[in-house]
């Protein structure tokens, strides 16, 4: 099992390598890595039915749930009554809603980022900042004659 994800990291690795150097579109990277796949899978498989793994096989005879209260969920473990489960969904929409906001935070961080990065570039460019403020003079004595 091991061996199989090594390939497929290698795998995975020389396909971003070659899109990175532009030998290769990432939509082709993606067919090739999906096809890939597949042969991975398909050799799994057989390795599989060499070391003839036994299927589990289930029957009727089953153990049967013997829980009096309808209010239990299926299986064993702890029972969580309505009042847990209540307590669990609103731990799970807490974290939920601090995920979301940790996320709309970061987009900010990265809008920021962006926005500073396409200042710098267009500060460094002389001819862009001197058409910028020969409008932004032409604007001010515009205001100045309508005021």
């Amino acid at each position: 099992m091991n061996d199989i994800k090594q390939k497929v990291e290698i795998k995975f690795n020389e396909l971003g390598d070659m899109c990175e150097r532009g030998e290769l579109e990432p939509e082709e990277a993606y067919e090739q890595f999906k096809k890939f796949e597949d042969e991975m899978v398909a050799e799994y498989m057989k390795i599989m039915e060499k070391e003839e793994v036994p299927v589990p096989q289930f029957d009727d005879t089953a153990v049967l749930d013997k829980k009096k209260d309808s209010d239990d969920p299926p299986g064993e473990g702890p029972i969580l009554r309505y009042e847990h489960r209540e307590e669990n969904r609103k731990d799970c929409l807490r974290t939920l809603l601090s995920l979301i906001e940790e996320a709309g935070k970061a987009n900010k961080l990265v809008d920021d980022a962006r926005v500073s990065y396409v200042k710098e570039r267009l500060r460094s460019n002389p001819a862009f900042m001197e058409r910028l403020h020969a409008k932004c003079m032409r604007l001010r004595e515009s205001n100045q004659v309508t005021a």
